[in-house]
């Protein structure tokens, strides 16, 4: 059901309004997912070579590893992407727990 928005209203274009039924905070706490599938899902769609991207959980941190040469492409300029990354696991995940996302590079040596 679509029906145009009153006037000073917030949305200044036809809104379905059954689009915000389903956004109740109970159904929202419901909706919370694993971070590190979140985080899987996420890095495969920003990188060229999807099949080599790895993610593990370590305490509270969500580890990323991508294919050599890839690092840059998943951080983005000043850090764009990993940033959006973390703000979107942050925001699906549980409120009660504290989670990060970060690049987990081999050590050279």
């Amino acid at each position: 059901m679509w029906k145009e928005a009153p006037a000073g209203a917030f949305f200044r274009f036809p809104v379905r309004l059954s689009a915000f039924r389903h956004a109740t905070p109970f159904r929202m706490h419901a909706m919370k997912s694993d971070p590190t599938d979140l985080t899987l899902f996420l890095a495969q769609s920003v990188v060229d070579q999807p099949s080599l991207v790895r993610v593990s959980k370590r305490g509270p941190t969500v580890m990323v590893r991508v294919a050599p040469g890839e690092e840059g492409r998943f951080i983005g300029r000043q850090g764009r992407v990993i940033q959006a990354i973390r703000t979107l696991v942050r925001a699906a995940s549980d409120p009660r727990e504290r989670v990060n996302v970060d690049l987990d590079a081999p050590r050279k040596g």
